[in-house]
């Protein structure tokens, strides 16, 4: 008898003395054992049903570090910053940095570097002026030549950091093109800041400019008539009505140019994986031009008297007008953004959704949609799709850092854009794009499909 109650109580106390599950023993045994082995899916899924009973550092450390390896970093910087707060640790510390900066969210990763710099004794390499430059240049290739001709683009796009906070895009955009009835060359002026203020809210200001010249010619057939009253050369009979019907040919030369100003101001905030923002705008037109017409009439000429034709006899008439134009316009621009970063399995896959609404001085109005994303397979080759679609009104876009001209009827356009990075100083872009438009001058929709080339040197 002795010696079964000595064996029941020491099992008894053997088990009691294993760790209990969701204890915070358990969690280190267990969450231990798989960041040993490296074992970083299944140390998540642990993590994620653990964390319902338990608050642990170490716990959280790991599962950094696991969602990190997975290159999961909006995850990876949740749970240290859940660590930062329980203790300002180095390993910590530099979690929320790298999960930062791998994110591309540099801004806020210097910021925060800046401000606990004694913690993660990262040395901050990030120099202020110049860190890189875009040369890009592409052609246009029209599908319907008698419409619109191809059209040639070239820009040249710096990006640089004036402060800490601060990214700032400047570009500057060449384009011309050459059509069956006239021409036009345009050059614009980008410009967009993005500031970091704090707690993950940034503002986006931005400035457009373009200034465009051209030149179209038209050729136009229509209708002629023409009826008068006038009194014969011997009043006895009376008057004489003089009817005359024919056709009308206009030679129309009309050179002019076109002022385009867009100003918006963006506001963002992030919450780990998801950014929302609102990007209000404000476009202003003046546009300056001269209608030369060269004409010339041929008809007949039927002359009536009391009802009875009695003359019938050509006309000819040649002749040269112009008439100056001026238009200015304004267009209100409202709408947002939607971005998230998925946590896809060896590389993040981050998505943007814009969606705006337009209306104008006369109260016409449009709806334009844009949907980008961008997948990096292994920071070596980053591949880029594009697709907006918008209505008859001008709309000034900058697609994250690749800036296209909206501003004719645009039915499509979609692009996708392969990158090699990086390669030490320069990183190629190749970009496929196709789209159809409404702008042709002769009011027929146009299939462009474009090849670009765009080298980005790191300074």
């Amino acid at each position: 008898m002795r010696l079964l109650i000595i064996i029941i109580f020491s099992v008894f106390c053997g088990v009691s003395a294993l760790p209990q599950k969701n204890s915070i023993a358990y969690c280190d045994s267990v969450s231990n054992s798989l960041y040993d082995k490296n074992e970083w899916q299944k140390l998540i899924k642990f993590g994620s049903i653990a964390k319902h009973k338990i608050d642990y550092y170490d716990l959280d450390i790991r599962l950094q570090q696991a969602y990190f390896y997975r290159n999961i970093f909006s995850g990876a910087e949740k749970y240290s910053r859940k660590a930062f707060t329980i203790y300002e640790t180095k390993e910590a510390a530099q979690g929320i940095y790298y999960s930062l900066l791998y994110s591309g969210l540099d801004i806020e990763a210097k910021q925060f570097n800046n401000k606990y710099n004694s913690i993660t004794e990262i040395k901050n390499v990030t120099k202020k002026g110049a860190s890189c430059l875009l040369f890009n240049i592409g052609d246009r290739l029209s599908s319907n030549q008698n419409s619109a001709g191809d059209m040639f683009y070239a820009d040249i796009c710096r990006i640089s950091k004036p402060k800490d906070n601060t990214n700032l895009m400047q570009d500057l955009i060449y384009s011309q093109q050459y059509n069956p009835t006239g021409d036009f060359k345009q050059i614009e002026y980008f410009n967009s800041i993005q500031q970091f203020i704090k707690n993950g809210w940034y503002i986006k200001p931005s400035f457009h400019y373009a200034l465009t010249l051209y030149n179209n010619s038209s050729v136009d057939s229509i209708p002629y008539s023409d009826s008068v009253s006038k009194p014969l050369p011997f009043p006895a009979i009376g008057l004489s009505t003089v009817k005359t019907f024919g056709k009308q040919n206009d030679i129309n030369s009309i050179p002019g140019i076109l002022h385009s100003l867009n100003i918006a101001f963006g506001i963002e905030k992030r919450m780990g994986a998801i950014t929302i923002g609102i990007e209000p705008a404000f476009q202003i037109s003046y546009n300056a031009n001269q209608i030369n017409t060269k004409y010339s009439i041929k008809a007949k000429s039927d002359s009536f008297i009391n009802g009875n034709k009695i003359l019938t006899y050509p006309y000819f008439q040649n002749g040269v007008y112009s008439i100056s134009t001026t238009t200015v316009g304004n267009i209100v621009q409202l709408g947002g953004t939607l971005s998230y970063i998925f946590p896809i399995k060896g590389s993040p896959l981050y998505s943007k959704f814009s969606a705006f609404y337009l209306i104008d001085n006369n109260s016409n109005s449009a709806s334009a949609f844009n949907f980008y994303t961008l997948l990096k397979v292994k920071s070596k080759v980053w591949f880029h799709f594009s697709y907006t679609s918008k209505g008859n009104l001008p709309w000034a876009n900058n697609n994250d850092g690749q800036y296209f001209n909206t501003f004719v009827a645009l039915n499509y356009r979609y692009s996708l854009t392969l990158q090699f990075k990086p390669l030490k100083k320069f990183s190629p872009m190749l970009t496929f794009q196709n789209e159809k438009d409404g702008g042709g001058q002769s009011k027929n929709s146009v299939i462009y499909n474009s090849f670009y080339l765009t080298l980005k040197y790191n300074l």
